[in-house]
């Protein structure tokens, strides 16, 4: 874990998990580099933070800031000063009891004024005035609000919904905007690889491959070989190690037939040359039988540029065409919302001196956080009744923009709001105010933002909902009416 905020001077193959700060759980790669000032959160890939996780290489890091002044000490501050209002029972059970005071203060006047003229005597109609005005209160009516509320909170609790604020079953129903974190809470915050593209066929994940068999066999060995994760089993309790687009893989291979532990056994890994910021490709050299095999993986454009032939039922010559077919088809999935790795192989009877260069072409491999499977059932209900549901997230538009319209969040032609034309909450005109109640996914944003479109909306005179799972998510949970945390997979902060 990294202590403090910093700057990275000297870096090997770092990568980062930021998933305390960002939400998101594909490690970051970092490296030394100049960027803008007002770079956002997500994009700052020369700092390291308070808080996360080095997932693999190292680094020099020059400290910056430390406790309150890091990223994370910021969050905390957000959290401090969230301070939340009257719930709209609070506010209902205060306007009934305004209403209730002015109209028995009436009738008290109105009774004094008839007693006068009737000549009764002053205390006999104080008297009167005042057990008429005791009378009035309705003293149960405390008792029977909270009973009503247990109830409630009773039935929740048989769809395992813990509820910590008695009042949140009454906002909860009265709730017309729900506010959500992607990554955990709309998605199963684990990467999977959902489809096999290859030149003799396509594979997708429950249907089998249409092509050639032996060339699925040798990206599916290929996804084990080239790959530094682990699955460990013992009993009942699987422990995954390493990057979470590796461990994909490796889940990958084994649901299709191949055991990793024979695979790696068999093949004997010779030399590794581990993937970097430089060359984007991680490839490695096995001995089999007297033969040596390269696997590679990495940038599909990276990947292209190395090949010199393609596998296509047969072993054939790598042209522009194809080099341009297979990068266009995989900006056209990235675009998507997918995460785009290319495969790689070659096989030669001596050891190659250079483990990147004549490499024959697999195909591209395709993946993403798959959305759990009762979102897209409960996103319809919340709109059958008249509720907005806004996905917030610190994922890259084109994904924020895949899932939003795959769950039926957002229309296809809807743009995402993007965190770095976000301004401050006291900065915003009416007509930016206006854009974000219409807009549905907002993306690339930080825990400042999510808190300020709470506000936002709090201010139209929505009662809004805010579900997450991550210390980013604090600040806007406490903000909202309803503070909703995932128990599962959601931090002590969160809850």
């Amino acid at each position: 874990m990294i202590p403090a905020d910093g700057r990275i001077v000297r870096s090997t193959q770092l990568l980062i998990d930021e998933s305390p700060l960002t939400g998101e759980s594909v490690a970051v790669e970092k490296k030394e580099a100049v960027l803008p000032e007002k770079t956002i959160l997500g994009d700052r890939t020369n700092m390291a933070f308070k808080a996360t996780h080095v997932s693999k290489g190292n680094a020099y890091i020059l400290v910056g800031v430390t406790g309150m002044k890091t990223e994370l000490g910021k969050i905390a501050s957000l959290v401090h000063s969230s301070k939340q209002g009257a719930t709209p029972l609070e506010k209902k059970l205060q306007q009934f009891s305004k209403r209730l005071i002015l109209i028995t203060l009436g009738i008290v006047v109105l009774i004094f004024i008839i007693g006068l003229n009737n000549g009764e005597p002053i205390i006999r109609i104080l008297q009167t005035s005042i057990a008429l005005a005791v009378a009035a209160i309705p003293e149960g009516l405390p008792i029977v609000a909270t009973m009503t509320l247990a109830q409630g909170m009773l039935k929740m609790s048989r769809y395992n919904v813990i509820v910590k604020k008695l009042s949140a079953v009454e906002t909860l129903g009265g709730t017309n905007v729900i506010c959500t974190d992607k990554t955990g809470t709309l998605t199963q915050n684990k990467m999977e690889v959902v489809f096999v593209e290859t030149p003799s066929g396509t594979w997708k994940k429950d249907i089998d491959f249409t092509g050639n068999k032996a060339q699925f066999a040798l990206i599916s060995k290929a996804a084990i070989l080239c790959n530094t994760a682990e699955i460990q089993t013992s009993g009942n309790e699987t422990k995954e190690i390493g990057d979470s687009l590796e461990i994909a893989l490796l889940k990958f291979s084994n649901d299709n037939g191949q055991d990793i532990d024979k695979t790696r056994k068999e093949f004997l890994k010779k030399v590794e040359e581990p993937f970097s910021s430089e060359t984007k490709i991680m490839s490695t050299l096995h001995e089999q039988g007297g033969k040596f095999y390269l696997f590679a993986k990495g940038a599909p454009e990276e990947i292209l540029l190395k090949c010199t032939q393609v596998y296509d039922d047969s072993v054939l010559a790598m042209d522009r065409v194809k080099t341009d077919h297979w990068k266009a088809t995989a900006e056209k999935f990235s675009a998507s919302g997918h995460r785009m790795i290319a495969m790689a192989y070659r096989m030669t009877d001596r050891e190659p001196s250079s483990l990147t260069d004549d490499l024959v072409f697999l195909g591209l491999v395709g993946m993403i956080d798959p959305p759990r499977p009762e979102v897209v059932s409960a996103i319809n209900d919340c709109k059958t009744a008249g509720i907005k549901v806004v996905m917030i997230t610190g994922d890259h538009p084109s994904t924020a923009h895949f899932i939003g319209t795959q769950l039926g969040i957002s229309m296809p032609d809807e743009v995402p709001v993007i965190g770095k034309d976000m301004r401050e909450f006291e900065e915003l005109t009416e007509e930016e105010k206006q854009q974000w109640i219409n807009t549905s996914v907002f993306a690339r944003v930080n825990p400042k933002h999510k808190l300020d479109l709470v506000k936002v909306f709090q201010e139209k005179g929505f009662i809004v909902g805010m579900t997450g799972d991550g210390v980013n998510d604090a600040p806007a949970i406490k903000k909202s009416d309803i503070g909703i945390a995932m128990g599962l997979r959601g931090t002590q902060v969160a809850q």
